[in-house]
């Protein structure tokens, strides 16, 4: 029941509370089958309220055991969180890392994290890197999806000289 309620807490965006039940979950249930995705959890809600440092730090710890989709989540929400501190270096590592160990993950995360690389670079001013970012997109992708259009949007407005 106390995940359930850390979930709903999540999805109103609840955050305070949402933290409460899961800090509560780790302390009052450490066997809980749920535990590793509420560490996941607790990582998100406190890049979700600007906790960048501890976020990042609590990734990391998520990163010891996980896999598949849950360690690219890991990966992306790091990156998010130097991308936030306006970290580019660091998010594009991080975001870089999506791909780099994702074999296992969804395709979404990978290319979410290419994409938010190519901002990262847009940011530096790097706009050759940015632009072989969302090429790569397009053609993993295609042109006519989703991440395709998006990518080739970016690549629109770096060309017209529009700023990320």
């Amino acid at each position: 029941a106390a995940y359930e309620l850390l979930r709903c807490y999540s999805r109103l965006y609840q955050w305070d509370e949402a933290l409460r039940v899961a800090r509560r979950i780790e302390t009052d249930f450490p066997d809980h089958p749920n535990r590793r995705s509420v560490q996941l959890e607790i990582g998100y809600i406190l890049k979700e309220t600007g906790q960048y440092g501890p976020a990042i730090s609590r990734l990391e710890e998520v990163l010891d055991w996980a896999k598949g989709d849950d360690a690219a989540e890991a990966r992306y929400y790091i990156g998010q969180a130097h991308q936030n501190m306006n970290e580019y270096r660091q998010a594009i590592q991080a975001f870089a890392q999506v791909a780099f160990h994702g074999g296992d993950a969804s395709t979404n995360w990978i290319n979410s994290a290419d994409f938010q690389r190519a901002r990262c670079h847009e940011q530096l001013g790097e706009h050759d890197q940015a632009r072989t970012i969302y090429q790569r997109i397009i053609n993993r992708e295609g042109a006519g999806s989703e991440y395709g259009r998006a990518a080739r949007q970016r690549i629109e407005a770096i060309v017209a000289g529009v700023g990320p």
